[in-house]
């Protein structure tokens, strides 16, 4: 296996005279899991002690070596939640850096990342995946892949920042919009966003269109005078406004 050091970041732009190399983002974190440890220059086998102590269960070197033999793809191992977090403080980096893309990408080959691409609802870039500056933009919000999903995103970041720090780092820095974007895919993201709350509202006026009617309605007496689920108790001053029954005939 070639092990991944580091070296010049590529750019994540497609290169249509470069080889096209189809791979999961499990082969992506195992790229980064021997590209850090090389970069701090660690062995397979001192990182997985540091696992061990981390995670509590054995991480042997063949563990390692195993694991980070994914990228090649004969065998691809699964990462889960667990074992990225475990890792990103093994490797001393943020877990981010997992899902790195190659350092190669756009340089030396374009790599096209299973699973990755712009909103669903938009058309893929490239077949069976996406690019480099797809997966970039998956990773960190900007005001360059700014969605109906980031006013969340950073409302929940900034509470959390808050709650944890007490306040926002001074060097924290989030890139956010403060005007819209003069761009086609910014305008399709605020139409379907719109469109949705208007679907909503949509939804609450029905409701109440229908509440109102039942309120509105006459009451429907049956043969027998009772309407059936419906309350025929009057106020006094209504009980008043009633027609009085005639004499009896006799």
């Amino acid at each position: 296996m070639d092990t991944p050091t580091p070296q010049g970041a590529g750019s994540a732009g497609p290169a249509s005279d470069l080889p096209v190399r189809h791979v999961t983002m499990n082969q992506v974190v195992a790229y980064n899991i021997a590209y850090f440890r090389n970069a701090e220059g660690l062995t397979q086998e001192e990182l997985g002690k540091r696992l061990e102590k981390i995670t509590g269960r054995r991480w042997s070197k063949a563990t390692i070596s195993a694991a980070e033999r994914s990228w090649d793809g004969s065998r691809i191992r699964t990462f889960d939640a667990d074992d990225l977090v475990a890792l990103s403080q093994a490797l001393e980096v943020p877990v981010t850096a997992l899902l790195l893309p190659p350092d190669e990408d756009g340089t030396v080959t374009d790599f096209v990342f299973a699973n990755v691409g712009s909103a669903p609802y938009r058309e893929r870039s490239v077949k069976g995946g996406g690019t480099g500056s797809e997966l970039m933009a998956q990773l960190f919000a900007s005001e360059y892949n700014y969605t109906y999903g980031s006013d969340p995103f950073f409302e929940r970041l900034q509470e959390a920042l808050e709650f944890y720090f007490g306040a926002i780092p001074e060097d924290f820095f989030i890139s956010r919009p403060v005007e819209p974007i003069d761009d086609d895919v910014l305008v399709f993201e605020q139409v379907h966003k719109l469109k949705r709350q208007i679907a909503t509202l949509r939804e609450v006026m029905a409701t109440l269109d229908r509440a109102a009617k039942k309120l509105d309605a006459p009451a429907q007496v049956t043969s027998q005078g009772a309407t059936p689920g419906v309350d025929r108790s009057f106020t006094e001053e209504e009980a008043e406004q009633q027609p009085k029954p005639g004499p009896s005939e006799g």
